[in-house]
């Protein structure tokens, strides 16, 4: 009989609950399903890869992983990273601080902590008023919804996340479901907004919740103390 290996535990807190969820780090058969899928270049089955992975992960029977929104799953996905490969990333960064009349231009090294991810919530209301009268009820969009979009220009793909937001229509007395509607009358709807009608939508999505770690560094060379918030996750990976 072979000998049984411990597997770790831990704890996260997911961000729209509140909820602390257990999971374990992935595994190598999970480290090669992440392998083949980012190697096939295809977008369903890296999405559906990420998904899977992260549910074999989470120890927790109650958490349906398919309606978190788009940056919980990364944020799971950022901790796993950590807690499978490594806590500690080295990056390196090039001082832009002036010196004089010349630009310091000194490439230094920093380690930034995984551990220290924070998501950052900016937008302010999910029920705006896109006229005086008309209402509309605004969501996260899924990791799927989101993720399925790439391979969009920045207009379509802007257009299918703010279509993927709207959960319902509603004025003073009634709330008509997205769901409900027929086929392309959330479109038409759309399609009739004016201009700063049309911004109150894409401002929600402008301002969607995104993850960063922030650290304090001192350029070695010159000494100028940079405030580093670190957004682009996707070469950890």
């Amino acid at each position: 009989m072979l000998p049984q290996i411990m597997t770790p535990t831990f704890e996260v807190k997911i961000p729209s609950t509140k909820k602390t969820i257990k999971f374990r780090p992935f595994l190598v058969k999970e480290e090669k399903l992440l392998l083949m899928a980012a190697a096939s270049t295809d977008p369903k089955e890296i999405i559906n890869t990420t998904l899977q992975v992260i549910k074999n992960c989470v120890i927790e029977t109650q958490v349906d992983i398919d309606k978190l929104t788009f940056f919980e799953i990364d944020y799971l996905f950022i901790l796993l990273r950590a807690k499978s490969i490594g806590e500690k990333v080295d990056m390196n960064f090039l001082c832009k601080n002036k010196v004089g009349e010349d630009q310091c231009n000194t490439v230094f090294p920093v380690e930034l902590d995984l551990l220290n991810t924070i998501i950052t919530k900016v937008n302010s209301s999910d029920k705006p008023w896109i006229t005086p009268t008309v209402g509309v009820q605004l969501r996260y969009p899924s990791y799927i919804e989101m993720k399925s979009t790439e391979h969009l220009n920045a207009l379509e793909r802007k257009l299918v996340i703010i279509k993927a937001s709207i959960e319902s229509l509603f004025d003073k007395e009634n709330v008509q479901f997205v769901k409900d509607l027929p086929d392309g009358e959330l479109d038409t709807f759309i399609d009739n907004l004016t201009k700063s009608q049309f911004d109150v939508l894409e401002k929600w999505v402008d301002n969607f919740p995104t993850f960063q770690i922030e650290q304090k560094q001192a350029c070695p060379k010159c000494g100028f103390v940079h405030e580093i918030k670190y957004k682009d996750f996707t070469s950890f990976f």
